[in-house]
């Protein structure tokens, strides 16, 4: 999919990339998503949401304005069925703001690189910003590199990373936290 804007539904994603059903009839997998618009409308509840596709490609979209009652809408989700963890995905260039979550995406061995992170929108904040691992979901083996990341830069902040993952060389102005140099680029995933 390239170039295409879609409009969030208010009890459904988007997009869905299905690994397969019981048909086998919907596998999502190597799929490219490149710069597309996920616009939310101030109602919707999910961008893009996975259910443990590998080697999905997401380039250069835009995620905005996702929101719900219960804060639990998202730019961009993995669900646990049928799988738990997709691989090797690639996130790239894309933005995240102005919602009440942005990319719950656990994965394995996958790349987030040169996307932007603004926790703090104009109409909504969010509580999970960039999570590439869960405690119910744990991902790993990931490279977090060249991205912007506003706000507090910790678990508490939003941001979660693998045990394994590499979160270095991003620009946080929260230089407070150990895990940010005092020129503002991090050193190691967030605590």
């Amino acid at each position: 999919m390239t170039g295409m804007r879609f409009y969030g539904k208010a009890s459904a994603a988007c997009v869905e990339l299905r690994h397969t059903d019981s048909g086998a009839n919907d596998i999502a997998i190597r799929t490219l998503i490149d710069r597309c618009y996920f616009d939310g409308l101030s109602t919707g509840e999910t961008g893009l949401e996975s259910h443990g596709c590998y080697d999905v490609w997401v380039r250069e979209c835009v995620f905005r304005l996702w929101n719900n009652a219960g804060n639990t809408a998202a730019g961009m989700r993995v669900t646990t069925t049928p799988l738990a963890i997709p691989y090797r995905n690639q996130i790239v260039g894309c933005i995240f703001d102005d919602s009440d979550n942005g990319c719950i995406w656990p994965m394995n061995g996958g790349i987030v690189a040169g996307c932007y992170f603004n926790p703090v929108g104009y109409a909504y904040s969010m509580v999970q910003v960039l999570n590439t691992s869960l405690v119910a979901n744990p991902g790993d083996d990931n490279q977090v590199v060249a991205n912007y990341f506003g706000g507090d830069y910790s678990i508490a902040g939003g941001y979660r990373g693998g045990a394994a993952d590499e979160w270095f060389g991003n620009a946080s102005p929260d230089i407070a936290e150990a895990e940010v140099a005092d020129n503002g680029w991090t050193i190691l995933p967030p605590t």
